[in-house]
């Protein structure tokens, strides 16, 4: 048997908007986030950001979370063309599939892509 005592969250959709704005302004959806990666809650604090309302990991968390996990191989990182308007950052991923194989995944970002986004030169989108 439950009573109002023992029920817990809101029992209202107005409650659910009320937690929501509270939680969104503090560090609780950033540790609850980490909680459901594998991360404790200091580490989440330090490594998710609330962003309009939506947790983000950034830095070093994402790889780490990657490294351990057990089909991770190994990642390796590189500029084309660095410090020149024709820079491409590189990324290679190795990772063990569901055919016990490893397979490589290769993603890029350059300086087109952030201009096409327009982040490159926007000050309010350091580090572009």
């Amino acid at each position: 048997m439950s009573s109002a005592l023992t029920k817990l969250g809101p029992q209202s959709f107005q409650e659910m908007m009320q937690l929501a704005e509270i939680a969104s302004k503090s560090g609780i959806i950033a540790m609850q986030k980490g909680e459901e990666v594998g991360l404790r809650p200091m580490q989440a604090l330090d490594s998710i950001s609330v962003i309009n309302g939506k947790a983000v990991m950034w830095g070093d968390a994402q790889l780490a979370l990657c490294q351990a996990h057990p089909t991770f191989v190994d990642v390796k990182e590189w500029w084309d063309n660095k410090d020149t308007d024709g820079a491409v950052a590189q990324c290679k991923v190795r990772r063990i599939n569901n055919l016990k194989e490893v397979s490589e995944y290769i993603y890029s970002f350059s300086v087109d892509d952030a201009k096409a986004a327009f982040l490159w030169g926007n000050k309010s989108k350091h580090p572009w």
